[in-house]
């Protein structure tokens, strides 16, 4: 749009692409007059983040950068002066504040944001004598219309150099961004890699020492059994004699008092026996 601007400024549609046709190539002039300040305006606005940084700024731009484009087609008609006359200022106004923007952005130090600050400064400088010219305040001259063609030329490509050195320097940060989550990445995989391994020892030991504590305990239980299965036995046997004696009493009474002694020695002997019995599981 920038070089169609350019061209039709110079006469290159009068004299080149409609040599017959005049007044369309006049009108060709203004319509890519007014694209062109459009264009600047929605580039702008996409160099300078305006959406990020500055939100309600950016709907105006977009705004007036959408009247511009509709009004373009006034360049076919015969109110095209009375739209040039507001419009092209008012974009030439909104170019110049990219300056302003960015310097904003320096302060905020946004990446490339000095080199922006710098190409939009220069470009304010040189957008200044058109605007007063375009006001009234100065006069025609050959030097501030061709200086002012070239210098577009020029703040163009500066611009395009500055974002291409961006999106450079924002792909190395975002490789490295990306190489320092890979990093943190795997030293977390290290480190759960080794909590899985410290845990599962630490289950492993616990379940050895569970598997200890339980044949411990079943060994318990057994000896438990014959224990009692041992004093089952031996409390029987002193028990089973005392029975015995205790039915001869009653059953057959003695006959002398020999045979009651003897009786009667036998269960003191089973007595002891049960009292030792007794003595030696309570100790």
């Amino acid at each position: 749009v920038a070089m169609l601007s350019i061209a039709s400024l110079n006469g290159i549609h009068a004299q080149v692409l409609l040599p017959r046709s005049p007044g369309l190539a006049s009108a060709a002039t203004g319509l890519f007059s007014i694209l062109l300040q459009a264009c600047v305006i929605w580039f702008t606005t996409v160099l300078l983040e305006t959406a990020l940084y500055f939100p309600r700024f950016h709907r105006i731009m977009l705004a007036i950068a959408m009247v511009m484009v509709v009004s373009s087609v006034s360049a076919f008609t015969e109110y095209y002066r009375w739209f040039a006359a507001l419009l092209i200022p008012l974009g030439t106004l909104l170019q110049v504040s990219g300056a302003v923007l960015a310097v904003l952005l320096v302060r905020r130090q946004v990446l490339g944001a000095r080199m922006f600050a710098f190409v939009y400064t220069l470009h304010a400088f040189a957008v200044l004598p058109v605007i007063f010219l375009l006001l009234g305040l100065m006069r025609p001259s050959a030097i501030i219309i061709y200086g002012w063609q070239v210098e577009s030329l020029f703040h163009i490509l500066l611009l395009h150099s500055v974002m291409l050195w961006r999106l450079r320097k924002n792909e190395e940060n975002y490789c490295r961004t990306k190489e320092q989550a890979l990093a943190a990445s795997r030293d977390a995989e290290r480190l759960l890699e080794t909590r899985v391994s410290e845990r599962t020892q630490a289950l492993t030991d616990a379940h050895h020492r569970l598997e200890t504590a339980l044949a411990g305990e079943q060994r318990a239980l057994l000896e438990q059994r014959r224990f009692m299965s041992m004093v089952s036995h031996e409390f029987r046997t002193p028990l089973a004699i005392i029975d015995s004696v205790a039915v001869n009493l009653t059953e057959v009474p003695a006959t002398d008092s020999a045979d009651t002694a003897a009786r009667g020695e036998q269960l003191r002997r089973a007595t002891r026996r049960l009292v030792r019995l007794v003595d030696n599981c309570l100790t």
